[in-house]
């Protein structure tokens, strides 16, 4: 999975949409592209938190406290991800198809 590429081209897709509903769709693959992206680094973060300290960080700013990330991503909506400290699990707050 390319995500480069994938998200290039839905930009370019979003950007020179003139039909509301392909922009849309293009808005919610950027969406599920970035936080592909962004879940993918938290969770290595987590692991290698886990992996130091024997135990999940208690929030996903721990992992900026620890050096592991350099801030937290927020969503292509600029909202949080969800963080579970006891399973260590990152998801989105929402699905990107009913944002």
């Amino acid at each position: 999975m390319d995500y480069q590429t994938a998200w290039e081209t839905w930009k370019s897709v979003y950007e020179t949409a003139t039909d509301e509903q392909v922009k849309k769709i293009a808005s919610n693959h950027l969406y599920q592209v970035k936080a592909a992206v962004d879940i993918a680094a938290l969770k290595n973060a987590v692991f290698e938190f886990r992996t130091r300290r024997g135990r999940n960080p208690e929030d996903l700013e721990a992992l900026v406290r620890a050096g592991l990330l350099r801030a937290v991503p927020r969503d292509f909506d600029d909202k949080d991800y969800t963080y579970d400290p006891q399973s260590g699990a990152v998801a989105t707050a929402v699905s990107p198809w009913k944002r």
